[in-house]
């Protein structure tokens, strides 16, 4: 596969996220970003709008019309992407109870980890997918 520019924007979202999220870390002072609320807020929403923005035609089809079959046949990077992405949820929610720096920082971690599983995966050559893996 190929790096559109769905992708592109998408990294861009990403960077925008983790820059708002790693502001809170290292004690920036930006404006609206005064705790780990805020920064798990932030890159939250930045990585829900990060997701769908990279998913081609082809790929959204999947979640119009999912079926068990479908899902028999995921491959490595769509079963990692929906660990990591569930991780990530349960992560986030529990950080915006428990307002906590550390739960910022494990966010952060998965960002990144999520956007390196689609990179590779849309990197790779001869892989194809029609199933989305992350951001």
């Amino acid at each position: 596969m190929r790096f559109t520019w769905r992708d592109t924007l998408a990294t861009l979202l990403v960077v925008v996220g983790l820059a708002f999220g790693y502001s809170v870390v290292a004690g920036w002072g930006w404006p609206l970003m005064n705790g780990a609320r805020a920064g798990i807020i932030a890159l939250g929403i930045a990585g829900m709008a990060a997701c769908p923005v990279s998913w081609s035609t082809q790929e959204s089809a999947f979640f119009q019309k999912p079926s068990l079959t479908a899902l028999r046949h995921a491959g490595p990077f769509f079963v990692l992407g929906a660990i990591v992405g569930t991780s990530l949820l349960v992560i986030g929610v529990v950080g915006l109870m428990a307002g906590t720096i550390a739960y910022l920082e494990w966010m952060l971690v998965g960002v990144v980890v999520m956007w390196l599983i689609t990179l590779v995966h849309r990197l790779l050559p001869g892989v194809r997918s029609t199933r989305p893996t992350a951001a």
